[in-house]
């Protein structure tokens, strides 16, 4: 495709294998868009208007002088992410983020199902393996684990807290404020 009549100049290009380049001669991938600064694609419609503003864009470049890439709803609303149909992370117009959550109501919220873990902290060091997980055990208990990223409360729970504020350290039904079991029945503190 181009444009111009006395000069013409090559806008578009679609191979014969379907790839499709913008600003391209040869497109590396099915849609290859370039531009010299700031390449953006824009998706608009009745509801977004159509502006330079409005809408979703990815682009690349141009927030700062690094190279960045921005995926940004320009128009208000939310950003959903999702896997087979379902919505899996949830972006807020005020910037609230949403994983298993729809409705998230802080800066992050987190949603997940009964005795799964909410949040697991993995060591990067080569052969270390040893991970730190909180989870919500359904029933009204929050607990702290220590394990493997193979088996994440492999070295078992080592702290509970009760939605009645109850605190277990080293005992997973604590029955009093402060719950001390250091494994031995000899040593064991309540407060």
């Amino acid at each position: 495709v181009t444009e111009g009549s006395d000069s013409p100049s090559e806008k578009m290009r679609i191979l014969g294998d379907g790839k499709v380049g913008i600003g391209l001669s040869a497109p590396g991938r099915e849609l290859s868009l370039y531009a010299s600064t700031n390449p953006a694609i824009q998706i608009v419609n009745s509801d977004s208007g159509v502006g330079s503003g409005d809408g979703f864009k990815i682009q690349l470049g141009a927030v700062t002088a690094d190279d960045v890439s921005i995926i940004n709803q320009e128009s208000s609303g939310s950003m959903f992410f999702g896997v087979n149909d379902s919505i899996d992370m949830t972006i807020l117009d005020g910037g609230n983020v949403g994983i298993g959550s729809t409705d998230p109501k802080g800066p992050l919220h987190v949603k997940c199902n009964t005795n799964n873990y909410g949040l697991t902290l993995e060591d990067s060091d080569v052969g270390s393996n040893e991970t730190f997980s909180l989870k919500m055990d359904g029933g009204g208990h929050l607990q702290f684990e220590a394990g493997t990223a193979d088996d994440l409360a492999s070295k078992g729970t080592f702290m509970t807290i009760k939605d009645d504020g109850t605190v277990g350290i080293g005992a997973t039904s604590p029955d009093r404020k402060l719950h001390i079991n250091s494994g031995s029945t000899n040593e064991c503190v309540l407060f």
